[in-house]
């Protein structure tokens, strides 16, 4: 390998690595689940990220069992796996039902005003006219 250079390392390798950071790796794992980061890694990464927090939860529980921030930060996490996959259960639905008409989602991923055929378009009918010189004010 070259000077300088990783080798490449799993995505979420270090999280649940450190007893110290069990709450802040739980948050950081919802956060992962809810932005699909775990989506695209492989099966392997993400069977061995389930055992460390397996492990990580039994160890937590070994100290303090009623850490009530810990339960807390637990059942986040798995309400949020939970949420994920009724998302793409509910994703999967609309694109079977909908076809390409399932624009869900923010208002960037939605139709524009101009694709709907029996809608006047307020925007494309300021910049016709001033492509063609009318003066606006005056109409």
């Amino acid at each position: 390998m070259p000077h300088g250079r990783h080798a490449p390392r799993p995505k979420f390798d270090t999280l649940f690595a450190d007893r110290r950071h069990y709450r802040g790796d739980l948050r950081l794992m919802r956060t992962a689940i809810r932005r699909g980061w775990l989506n695209d890694a492989p099966q392997a990464d993400r069977d061995a990220l389930m055992a460390r927090l397996r492990q990580a939860t039994a160890a937590r529980q070994a100290d303090d069992p009623k850490n009530f921030r810990g339960i807390l930060g637990e059942c986040r996490a798995v309400i949020e796996a939970e949420r994920s996959n009724q998302r793409a259960d509910g994703r999967a639905w609309q694109a079977a039902w909908f076809g390409d008409r399932a624009r869900v989602g923010r208002p960037r991923d939605r139709w524009h005003v101009s694709d709907y055929p029996h809608r006047i378009d307020a925007n494309a009918v300021r910049r016709r006219a001033m492509a063609e010189g009318i003066d606006l004010r005056n109409l």
